[in-house]
């Protein structure tokens, strides 16, 4: 990469059950890298937060705050990298104001303690604050661990705060690529490397990474048995495995353990990533309905529905509330649920006559509005004439209601 790299920081993301907790186990093994629990950091707090305690005259009180109110899985983050408060409060004093000081006070004291003279660190979701990451790090190497979506939305169910469902999870999964993936085609101090391939071939994936990272590979980061008690916590039983030796067959656990019935579905979903990675796709569709309030509760309580139009070959896509009305031509746009237009009375308004608008424009179009007729039930405390009824009188007015139907065609409109 034609700089001197090895004394930059190194901060590991992915999706959930991608292999991240690996990866920094093999890092942690190295002579030079340590690497603690994760820390959450930027994904727990905001950077109005962060930007008020740099700011405060009374630094680094307010930061110290912070640092202590970081949790995993229930766990103070602070206890879990061993360090108190005096420690932390005395590090910070001898470093100025800084979004980064605030992080490496863990860090680096970690490091320290294990004496060391480089720190990585783990958090995949990370992933989803890379811009706020990178702002804070401008030289960090930055390594994403990519999983077959598949493996990973069935390993998710291990997880306390994700779904029993495989369908929601591939959704999440998606959602997650396509809040990131922009990044790692434009930063070349970014690193992505599969997680089958890291199996397969340990050796020559992680001499890859060492020289992106600017070091010399050594053979004792294979042996992950030591460096996993300090990056996967006993509060996190999920992540014990990483102790254990090298699994291959865990690679496409999909094939044998994902029921066939949703090998479209799944595909379908996960699609731009799966093509992405060079993963196999066992399905792709012919068209794409873009559904507004596509959430988990909707998905774990309509999985037949979701599995009917992939076996027709229809793809089911999320819309955000926030591009309803953006101006965005979706050819097919069906709603399972009404749009919360706001919390004030002149929001709600507003936010109604934006909604109804919409509806007329692409009405003009010629494009479609579908909706599942649940979705216009409202509450019996709902008063006519306010923004939820006023939504649901006009799509009814303006659209067509969508008919489920197994033995037909997947999604049935009717008039």
């Amino acid at each position: 990469m034609g700089r001197d790299l090895s004394n930059q920081p190194i901060f590991i993301v992915g999706a959930p059950r991608s292999g991240t907790t690996l990866l920094s186990a093999f890092l942690a093994g190295h002579s030079r890298i340590a690497c603690g629990p994760e820390t959450q950091f930027f994904s727990k707090l905001e950077l109005r937060q962060l930007n008020a305690a740099v700011r405060d005259r009374d630094w680094p009180s307010k930061g110290v705050e912070l640092l202590k109110s970081l949790t995993l899985s229930g766990e103070s983050v602070c206890q879990l990298y061993g360090l108190d408060t005096g420690t932390i409060t005395a590090y910070l004093r001898q470093h100025p104001p800084s979004i980064a000081s605030l992080l490496e006070a863990l860090t680096v004291l970690h490091a320290q303690k294990s004496e060391k003279p480089r720190w990585a660190e783990k958090t995949p979701n990370h992933l989803l604050h890379l811009r706020s990451l990178q702002s804070a790090f401008p030289k960090a190497i930055i390594l994403r661990i990519v999983r077959d979506p598949r493996d990973s939305a069935l390993s998710m169910r291990k997880l306390p705060w994700a779904s029993q469902s495989v369908l929601a999870n591939c959704y999440l999964w998606d959602e997650w690529f396509r809040r990131s993936h922009w990044f790692f085609a434009k930063n070349e101090q970014a690193l992505t490397i599969r997680y089958e391939d890291l199996l397969a071939r340990p050796t020559e994936l992680l001499r890859q990474v060492c020289e992106h990272m600017g070091e010399s590979f050594e053979p004792g980061m294979l042996n992950t048995a030591k460096a996993a008690a300090s990056v996967a916590p006993s509060n996190e039983p999920w992540k014990r495995q990483v102790s254990q030796p090298l699994d291959p067959s865990r690679a496409y656990v999909w094939k044998h353990e994902l029921p066939q019935s949703l090998w479209p579905a799944t595909s379908h979903i996960c699609q731009a990533g799966i093509k992405a990675f060079g993963y196999e796709l066992t399905s792709e569709p012919d068209k794409t309905v873009f559904v507004y309030a596509l959430n988990r509760r909707f998905i774990e309580a309509n999985t037949s529905l979701l599995v009917s139009a992939a076996e027709g070959r229809m793809h089911l896509s999320p819309v955000q509330a926030e591009t309803l009305t953006d101006g965005k031509r979706y050819s097919d746009l069906m709603f399972c649920d009404l749009p919360d237009c706001g919390q004030t009375k002149v929001q709600r308004l507003v936010g109604a006559c934006l909604f109804v608008m919409m509806l007329i424009r692409r009405r003009l179009r010629g494009n479609a509005n579908s909706y599942l007729p649940f979705c216009l039930s409202t509450d019996k405390s709902v008063k006519v004439g306010t923004d939820r009824s006023v939504c649901a009188f006009f799509l009814k007015l303006l659209g067509k209601k969508t008919e489920f139907s197994l033995e037909n065609s997947p999604l049935e409109v009717s008039s």
